[in-house]
């Protein structure tokens, strides 16, 4: 909770250690950029 913008939390020390594509990956979601890799052949 914090009175900051969501844009501005997103570039915080602690998103940016804590929320790694690695840790976003195990909970399940999926890669917008492999997505549109795939969609444009080049994965």
């Amino acid at each position: 909770m914090s009175s900051k913008s969501y844009w501005h939390l997103s570039r915080s020390l602690g998103t940016q250690t804590g929320m790694t594509n690695d840790w976003l990956k195990d909970q399940g979601l999926i890669s917008i950029r492999d997505q549109w890799m795939k969609a444009h052949g080049y994965a």
